[in-house]
């Protein structure tokens, strides 16, 4: 068994310092690799805990104590501050919230660093300690379900994140959160597990081998994997109006229409229909209302109280009708369908399928057998 634990661990120790070595050429320019290097440190520091333990290394034990000891308070808020620099570089700045590192730092001041300072020099500095570590199970508990918390809110951010570059966005980003979903799936499992096996052992007792080892390296093999493929997201800017979260406009509320909104559905129809910028498969919000000369807020305001629809489903619209119009031509005889497809503005296979399937209810090919 010891074999196998070292071979993970050094595996991992491995993979995270060479990802450290990737991020460190970006920390001055990027600041979602400055989180992303902080997290990995943070992971390596834990696995090299873990082995020292393993092996009864006490320097490495006691040099690697505290990041381990606040791994599961760190990681969370950590999470919430990755994802917020991901999608909203430009004003990440002035919208991180430090409020998400108070229990942390509590935690830190009050219970992990006495407790430290305990195991080095037999000091107790506080009496309530004593009650604390006597009843370390329970601490555990508070602790674990407290990075569950945050996995469970950084995966509800995560969603309503996705819906807003439905608003901004004209192509599927699917890939650029996909990982983020993945890492944050396994981490509730594994902590899931933790707890699981934390209860199992208060009532039937230990195991006949520290099953703690097992959960710490496939959390940090987790985030070593899936952690690597974050090194190369690029940014997705979404404009500073949708994070507000505004609430949903209601239905008595799209009926009352502005004159200026309904000039700008002229506008933006003859647009359309005349310059077909839809035929760019990057096309953004922001984009468009620059072209027909308005902000990106009002032309937003315009596509989902006005017209009931997001950015994202009202220029594919266009693009399944281009595809549509184009099957009419003789193109499909000396190209593919996703060459039309890409002619029309996908940039996605899969988008373009599930697109079609949405406005004709059956796939490309079967609508083209139909209508012949």
């Amino acid at each position: 068994m010891n074999e196998l634990l070292d071979f993970i661990f050094i595996s991992g120790i491995l993979i995270n310092i060479i990802i450290l070595f990737l991020l460190s050429k970006n920390l001055k320019t990027d600041i979602s690799k400055r989180i992303l290097f902080i997290f990995f440190l943070i992971s390596l520091m834990t696995l090299l805990h873990s082995y020292a333990e393993l092996h009864q290394f006490i320097p490495l034990y006691a040099l690697t104590f505290l990041p381990a000891e606040m791994i599961e308070w760190v990681f969370g808020p950590i999470l919430l501050y990755y994802i917020q620099s991901i999608f909203n570089k430009g004003k990440f700045r002035e919208q991180i919230n430090l409020k998400h590192l108070i229990p942390a730092l509590i935690i830190f001041c009050f219970i992990t660093l006495p407790i430290f300072i305990y195991l080095l020099t037999d000091y107790l500095a506080f009496s309530y300690l004593e009650i604390l570590m006597e009843y370390a199970p329970y601490y555990i508990y508070i602790r674990d379900l407290y990075f569950i918390s945050y996995l469970i809110y950084n995966y509800l951010l995560l969603n309503r994140i996705k819906k807003l570059l439905n608003a901004y966005y004209s192509d599927d980003k699917e890939q650029a959160f996909r990982w983020i979903q993945y890492l944050l799936i396994g981490a509730l499992v594994l902590m899931s597990i933790d707890i699981a096996t934390e209860i199992y052992e208060q009532v039937f007792g230990d195991f006949k081998w520290n099953i703690g080892f097992v959960t710490i390296s496939g959390m940090v093999t987790l985030f070593a994997f899936l952690g690597y493929f974050g090194i190369e997201q690029s940014s997705i800017l979404l404009p500073n109006f949708l994070w507000t979260f505004e609430r949903p406009t209601t239905e008595k509320e799209t009926k009352n229409i502005h004159p200026e909104q309904e000039d700008q559905q002229e506008i933006l129809y003859q647009f359309m229909a005349t310059q077909k910028p839809y035929l760019d498969e990057n096309l953004t919000l922001s984009q468009l209302a620059n072209m027909i000369e308005t902000t990106d807020k009002k032309l937003s305001l315009l596509l989902n109280q006005h017209l009931n629809k997001s950015f994202y489903d009202y220029i594919n619209e266009y693009r399944i009708q281009h595809f549509v119009e184009l099957l009419k031509t003789d193109k499909l005889q000396s190209q593919t369908i996703f060459a039309l497809a890409q002619e029309s503005g996908f940039r996605s296979k899969a988008t373009f399928n599930r697109v079609f399937k949405k406005y004709y209810h059956c796939a490309p090919s079967v609508f083209i057998k139909q209508n012949n």
